[in-house]
């Protein structure tokens, strides 16, 4: 893949000797440029930029995967929790696909069955989220906005059009630390269950004030987890992932899409833990109050 060097980035503005990946994100009227440093490159075509990349960080509370359509609900309401309800919103947005999509949607081999995130909290608004199983149909509507009679279905964000195993990890870090530091702890650690593509530091400032892109703690990493790159990963798949990296003396949560609960006992904060629950974490243990026969349960180990 080549560089997509940033031509408006004057080469005194960024940190020297660096090489910068595609344009992240600048505002029309500040000039505030966002741009990934390159940490580590792989040969080869990269499954998705490092826009998209950096862009699809910020969905992850819906957890809006790959070859899937997020759709705000407006209309008539319904209950998630009750499966009538469900089924019919489920049957109208497959309806409304078919008609929009054609012969796509009869070659697809499969449609995944619709869910229905929760709303955010404080929120009335209401969701559901329509995966695919062929990128061509995906592609096909996933910019497009569905109607019926009584309802609409806007499509608020899609996923990447790549494989479900294509994911982007990112771990916040002090800004003044070292990114290649953690650059070389996470390929240690991912090279033996991922394909490594890229992994960039996220550097921001106004260029047109002539100011000096500075670190902004971000470290990412673009992956594709190993197998069959048609199957979503299962929740065990996805558990081998790291939960946490280290440098020094300090350790870093990371984050993914579908992360699962990783313990934060002391102990385990390591990118070498195998996945556990907190509830079961073997570095907590139980004391028995010698005053009253208590047993107090999971006290954590501080050494």
């Amino acid at each position: 893949m080549a560089d997509h060097g940033i031509p408006r980035l004057d080469p005194a503005l960024g940190y020297p000797h660096a090489r910068y990946a595609a344009l992240g994100a600048e505002s029309s009227d500040g000039g505030i440029l966002e741009a990934g440093r390159i940490l580590y490159q792989a040969d080869g075509i990269f499954p998705i930029t490092f826009l998209e990349a950096r862009v699809s960080m910020g969905y992850t509370g819906k957890k809006v995967g790959p070859l899937t359509i997020l759709y705000q609900v407006f209309g008539r309401k319904f209950n998630p929790f009750d499966k009538s309800d469900t089924d019919r919103i489920e049957r109208a947005i497959h309806k409304l696909q078919r008609e929009h999509a054609g012969d796509l949607w009869q070659r697809a081999a499969l449609v995944p069955r619709i869910n229905f995130p929760p709303a955010d909290v404080g929120s009335k608004a209401q969701y559901a989220m329509a995966p695919f199983s062929d990128i061509a149909l995906f592609k096909q509507l996933r910019k497009t906005d569905l109607h019926n009679g009584t309802q609409k279905f806007r499509a608020t964000f899609a996923g990447l059009a790549t494989s479900p195993r294509v994911f982007v990890l990112w771990v916040h870090i002090d800004p003044d630390a070292d990114p290649a530091a953690i650059s070389l702890q996470l390929r240690a650690h991912l090279h033996t269950k991922c394909d490594i593509h890229a992994m960039w530091a996220v550097d921001r400032g106004n260029v047109n004030a002539g100011h000096r892109l500075e670190f902004t703690g971000i470290v990412m990493a673009l992956l594709t987890l190993h197998g069959d790159p048609e199957r979503p990963p299962s929740f065990e798949e996805w558990s081998i992932i790291p939960g946490w990296v280290q440098v020094g003396d300090r350790a870093y949560p990371t984050f993914y899409r579908n992360r699962p609960p990783h313990c934060t006992t002391a102990a385990c904060r390591t990118a070498t833990t195998e996945f556990h629950l907190e509830d079961h974490c073997p570095n907590l243990r139980c004391i028995r109050s010698a005053d009253s026969e208590l047993m107090l349960v999971g006290v954590k180990e501080t050494k």
